[in-house]
């Protein structure tokens, strides 16, 4: 009797490992099918990556242009990374973007694909705006950049 009951207890005991080793097991399988083979845009996916390459370009492109005294107008995770050199987006940190946010009128709109933006297919019809920019990434991330158009002088020359 003494030897059944010290089974018991070192079954008991033995049971409580394999419940532990086998919900470790379901959580490890439901964590690989759920995030290694997830493909897409968003921060929870490893593809992210693809995303961020693409924002990189974005602010590159933006740098080269010598914008950072025109109004942007684009959602905030973009304008953090134009304004923040701190974020590692900036090549040139001593030049941060002054004008990014919510604007009316802006001189340049930002769109990407982690951020809806309903004014997006208000300037894709608009002909005051056009596109300069498109990066897209094999995770289905994309940003457009829209420039206003400069209006032509209507000056005239009299002899």
């Amino acid at each position: 009797m003494r030897y059944l009951f010290h089974t018991i207890i070192i079954f008991r005991g033995f049971s409580g490992q394999i419940e532990n080793i086998l919900v470790s097991i379901a959580v490890i399988v439901n964590s690989y099918f759920n995030f290694a083979l997830k493909v897409g845009e968003g921060d929870c996916v490893h593809t992210f990556k693809q995303t961020i390459i693409a924002h990189r370009e974005s602010v590159h492109f933006c740098e080269l242009q010598q914008w950072q005294d025109k109004y942007i107008n684009t959602c905030f995770l973009m304008c953090y990374n134009l304004k923040y050199p701190q974020l590692g987006y900036l090549n040139d940190t001593a030049k941060p973007f002054n004008y990014c946010g919510n604007y009316e009128f802006p001189d340049i709109f930002i769109f990407y694909s982690t951020c809806n933006d309903f004014n997006k297919e208000v300037i894709e019809c608009n002909s005051n705006y056009k596109l300069v920019k498109h990066i897209e990434k094999p995770n289905g991330c994309y940003v457009s950049i829209y420039e206003k158009k400069v209006e032509e002088s209507k000056a005239t020359c009299i002899y």
